[in-house]
């Protein structure tokens, strides 16, 4: 769990006796109130984050945009890299990209005043949100089965943290295939299987491959990462085609970011 008192957590995200597979740094947004720390490190992102950041109207929006550059460079330095130094493309999507370095994938999510980035070898999709009510009127457009399972929960503290980690698992879901939400909402379900995985549905971006899930709480907020297929394994050592994530979450912890 990142701790309400930390401003920055790294959470290394790596496969077992593998190189590392994906990065991601989470980043209190509340630490650039200061108008000397927001400009000072406004000046240590690229002019294309900073032209991002310049469109955001509220300061609050302005503040979560580069609260989630800066988490960027973080993650991009375990792979030897800087944010200021990157060089981006925007997708037709909307969806912004490297193109520099261009072996990279990232992610970038904002909520309840905390930023996070993820950083990875493969396509990633990053989602944070606040744990709170569940609200109804979007479960409808959930699969059946995941319908099912919350309406037999009943109102309460167990349905309201399901339908987040389900809402999460389809908001990074999406981010990662770059497909609308709404496309993922009732075509794909996110509950995994027993093999430990997720299958993409016919219709979505990726049909019939895997993709994995880990989630981890931040403060109040629950946060969500996607990882494409290839930053996961086949076990072949006990069953043919069962699937796992080999993942694990290696915490890292700093006063403040860049040294402040």
């Amino acid at each position: 769990m990142v701790r309400p008192g930390a401003d920055l957590a790294t959470l290394n995200i790596a496969a077992t006796e593998r190189p590392l597979l994906v990065h991601v740094a989470v980043v209190r947004a509340g630490l650039l109130e200061d108008d000397g720390v927001f400009s000072q490190c406004c000046r240590g992102v690229s002019v294309a984050r900073r032209s991002r950041i310049g469109r955001h109207r509220s300061a609050n929006g302005r503040r979560d945009c580069l609260a989630g550059s800066i988490a960027l460079d973080c993650a991009l330095q375990a792979f030897g890299y800087r944010e200021a130094d990157c060089r981006y493309i925007t997708l037709s999507s909307g969806k912004p990209a490297f193109t520099s370095p261009a072996s990279l994938h990232f992610s970038i999510t904002h909520a309840g005043g905390w930023a996070a980035a993820a950083v990875s070898l493969a396509p990633v999709g990053l989602d944070l949100e606040p744990i709170r009510a569940t609200p109804l009127q979007v479960v409808r457009y959930f699969t059946p089965v995941e319908q099912e399972l919350l309406f037999a929960l009943g109102p309460g503290e167990s349905q309201d943290r399901l339908f987040w980690r389900i809402w999460t698992k389809k908001e990074s879901l999406a981010k990662l295939a770059d497909q609308p939400l709404g496309a993922v909402l009732a075509a794909q379900s996110v509950l995994e299987g027993s093999d430990g995985g997720v299958l993409m549905a016919e219709g979505t971006a990726c049909p019939g491959q895997r993709v994995a899930f880990t989630q981890v709480a931040v403060a109040d907020c629950l946060l969500t990462l996607c990882v494409g297929p290839c930053a996961v394994a086949l076990d072949r050592r006990n069953s043919p085609g069962s699937f796992v994530c080999d993942l694990s979450f290696e915490g890292v912890w700093m006063a403040r970011p860049w040294g402040f």
